[in-house]
């Protein structure tokens, strides 16, 4: 199995509803705009070779934060396909950016929520840390760096404006991150290497597209495309509809309470619901199997303990319960559609034991379906 990740260039397209999605992208490599190009002509004489070896392809779409990539990781260590040296190395800076932003985020977000009677030397840390510029290239970080650092997670109020973070509807700090914040010292020492876990829960922002190839034993090869969820990148999609045989769909149940970063005001879980909307009654997709991931549930659950749905949809009128609420939110996807979904799944993407079931199964309706497709086997799902 491989994964690539290739920065997609995409300028002027038009889907079958006749809407023109053309948009301004950014420059990228032109190594990845070869490759983007290389991948794309693969594709068309791909839709001939499908069938014959048994490859299916699946698109992972959903909206931003949504646990798309954590689900893709997942899928790799579930069928004991591990991370390289190099892939660790690379996660490695990756997590420290975590640790990194959602510091910074934390510090903005203390001073909103009114935490400015600090001491002397809390201060002088909170100025380091908000000039510090984070360097990729670096193997370590100074141990001036780590000290500081450590020093502002152990503050009370740091760690008070972590749990009151939902306040801030407009500011979105990592979820995860906690996990990291809890053990610096082994994060932020000069001799890291990430574990599996660590790995699955880093936030990496997917502004390209990600292939991942599986061969799973007794069903076959798999290709995965994971692109990027944010609303200026959805218009990436389009040039992989052509011949996929699935769509799984992430959504994070926990956004409910959530505005998105690219539109102030726009509660996330609703664009979330809207752009489910779009895909399930694609013209073009009409045929495609569609697995529904409503995900980040232990966050979710969290959230109900403090915060009531029926603040942010005013329909809820059922007593709150994590049962009523999950089964609200899967009512509204399938209210978008008169198509049976048949394939929702509650999931909490950073747990391996619950993710190893439910992918297994995923797997092996997903591969099933696209066999039926090209008349090797019965209908037997």
């Amino acid at each position: 199995m491989y994964m690539e990740e290739i920065e997609v260039n995409v300028t002027n397209l038009e889907d079958d509803n006749g809407i023109n999605l053309q948009v301004e992208l950014p420059q990228y490599p032109k190594k990845a705009k070869k490759r983007t190009k290389e991948i794309e002509k693969q594709l068309k004489k791909e839709k001939k070779l499908m069938s014959l070896n048994n490859a299916c392809k699946v698109l992972i779409l959903g909206t931003g934060d949504s646990g798309k990539s954590t689900v893709v990781r997942q899928i790799r260590l579930c069928n004991s396909v591990l991370f390289t040296g190099e892939e660790k190395e690379y996660f490695k800076k990756i997590i420290w950016e975590n640790v990194y932003v959602s510091l910074k985020d934390l510090l903005r977000c203390a001073e909103m929520l009114g935490f400015t009677e600090k001491s002397q030397e809390y201060q002088e840390n909170a100025l380091f840390m908000k000039t510090f510029i984070f360097d990729k290239k670096k193997k370590s970080f100074d141990p001036n760096v780590v000290r500081v650092m450590t020093s502002l997670w152990e503050d009370h109020d740091i760690k008070e404006t972590f749990k009151r973070k939902s306040e801030l509807k407009n500011m979105h700090i990592q979820d995860t991150a906690i996990n990291f914040f809890n053990e610096l010292d082994r994060i932020l020492d000069v001799n890291y290497i990430p574990t599996d876990q660590d790995i699955v829960l880093c936030r990496r922002q997917t502004c390209n597209i990600t292939e991942t190839v599986l061969a799973v034993p007794k069903l076959g090869t798999i290709k995965f495309y994971d692109v990027g969820g944010q609303k200026h990148l959805r218009n990436f999609w389009v040039p992989y509809f052509e011949d996929c045989h699935a769509i799984l769909f992430i959504a994070a149940l926990s956004c409910f309470d959530q505005n998105m970063a690219e539109e102030e005001g726009t509660n996330r879980m609703v664009d979330c619901i809207s752009l489910f909307n779009i895909i399930v009654n694609n013209p073009s997709l009409q045929n495609i199997t569609i697995v529904l991931f409503l995900n980040k549930v232990d966050l979710f659950k969290e959230k109900l303990k403090l915060t009531n749905v029926s603040d942010y949809f005013e329909d809820f009128k059922a007593p709150q319960s994590e049962k009523s609420a999950a089964n609200f939110f899967i009512e509204k996807f399938k209210g978008t559609t008169t198509r049976q979904l048949k394939y929702i799944h509650l999931t909490t993407g950073t747990d391996s034991k619950l993710m190893k079931k439910i992918i297994g199964t995923v797997l092996t309706i997903i591969t099933k379906l696209s066999l039926k497709a090209s008349g090797l086997v019965e209908d037997s799902i």
